[in-house]
């Protein structure tokens, strides 16, 4: 998963660069920043949340890994959230 979002944020970083950030449709530039947003939210399920529910679990500590799924419960339902407002972005843009 890590390596598709490397791969998508920079395809279409370099939509942007290859059209110009002045000439690219407001659509375009919305997507960039649903897109960065996602990416932040996704490195901080993978390098924070996911360690600590895999400690917590080889710990046995099941209230605490509980929080932890909980917690990358709700960041994947944002991201869920913000992938809608990022297609929308995308169909506004034609």
């Amino acid at each position: 998963m890590a390596v598709a979002v490397v791969i998508i944020f920079a395809t279409g970083l370099h939509m942007l660069l290859t059209v110009g950030f002045n000439a690219a449709p407001v659509g375009w530039h919305a997507m960039l920043g649903f897109g960065s947003v996602m990416a932040v939210v996704f490195a901080v399920v993978y390098l924070r949340l996911f360690p600590q529910l895999k400690a917590h679990c080889a710990a046995s500590s099941w209230p605490e890994a509980g929080a932890a799924l909980n917690r990358i419960r709700q960041l994947v339902a944002l991201n869920l959230a913000l992938g809608a407002f990022a297609v929308a972005a995308a169909v506004s843009a034609r």
